[in-house]
């Protein structure tokens, strides 16, 4: 089936790829919290994969992995 936009990918990049991920179920925008954004299954397979492969070539390059904790502003807390 072909989806066709009526949104400008040239004029406003942001607003295209919003509906094609909304389009393609990849995540759930309902929550209109910034950085609250809920995967569904397809994005998480695509990433999982994609992080593997990073990872595969980062450490074939010589680099060693690491993680740093998520800071969260107290400001977002605040209703």
């Amino acid at each position: 089936m072909k989806v066709t936009f009526n949104i400008s990918k040239e004029n406003n990049f942001s607003e295209w790829f919003t509906e094609i991920i909304k389009k393609a179920e990849l995540a759930d925008l309902r929550y209109n919290v910034k950085g609250f954004i809920v995967f569904m299954p397809w994005s998480m397979i695509c990433m999982k994969q994609m992080y593997a492969i990073y990872e595969s070539v980062l450490e074939k390059n010589g680099h060693k992995p690491a993680r740093f904790p998520l800071l969260i502003p107290e400001s977002y807390f605040k209703l």
